[in-house]
């Protein structure tokens, strides 16, 4: 995404989108397809797919997260949320809602993804998990 904003008072003067939007059925942006669905990395995507459906049939929509997954792939997107200490908009509005299982920290620390996340990163989810929403 392309965004140019004034230097004097940072308003916003243009914004483009710089590669298409995937859009389902409901036209709001769907996660790619994976290359290979039956690698581990492809199973990841597919159940971080499966997780971002949930959590738009509970009326929030996480855009965020799915163009990340888009642009870098479901595990770059979750390796690069760990490495920058950035979260997902969605964790804390899940947490608020006992829905901790949907998260993506949550699904980082499952055994299924061991030989996706190292252990500073597992521990990384588990201390987001653990923090007070917010």
């Amino acid at each position: 995404m392309l965004v140019v904003s004034c230097r004097s008072c940072g308003l916003t003067l243009h914004v483009e989108i710089s590669r298409p939007i995937q859009t389902g059925v409901s036209g709001r942006a769907a996660v790619a397809e994976p290359a290979d669905p039956d690698t581990l990395h492809g199973r990841f995507k597919v159940r971080c797919r499966d997780l971002i459906t949930q959590i738009r049939e509970m009326g929030f929509e996480p855009n965020v997260w799915v163009d990340m997954i888009n642009d870098l792939g479901a595990t770059g997107a979750a390796k690069t949320l760990l490495a920058t200490k950035r979260r997902l908009v969605a964790t804390p509005w899940l947490i608020s809602r006992d829905r901790s299982d949907l998260t993506l920290e949550h699904e980082i620390m499952e055994l299924r993804w061991a030989d996706l996340f190292d252990d500073d990163e597992r521990a990384e989810a588990a201390r987001r998990l653990a923090v007070a929403p917010g």
